[in-house]
């Protein structure tokens, strides 16, 4: 028997999330995001200095404005700055 013979002999399963109602999967979606603000969060405690860097960049980025003279298209950047950084350190996990 080859390999792909062999897949006959197993029985057939159904999709488990073919049936998933719709709040249950906005309450998994939501779990999802509780965990990566967890995560995130863990890794900010974590790195104290840097988080707080990203998260000045960040807010200096979106509330700025007022305060800073610099356009637009620089207080974007540094929206974009601060939110890339706060992304990496919560893809690297606590230290």
């Amino acid at each position: 028997m080859t390999a792909r013979e062999d897949l006959g002999t197993f029985e057939l399963a159904e999709n488990p999330d073919a049936r998933r109602s719709f709040p249950t999967r906005i309450l998994s979606q939501l779990d999802g995001l509780r965990w990566s603000l967890w995560l995130l969060w863990r890794s900010i405690r974590s790195r104290p200095i840097p988080a707080t860097a990203a998260i000045t960049i960040l807010l200096v980025g979106a509330f700025g404005g007022a305060i800073l003279p610099v356009s637009g298209t620089v207080l974007t950047g540094l929206v974009l700055l601060g939110a890339l950084l706060l992304l990496a350190f919560g893809r690297a996990g606590p230290a």
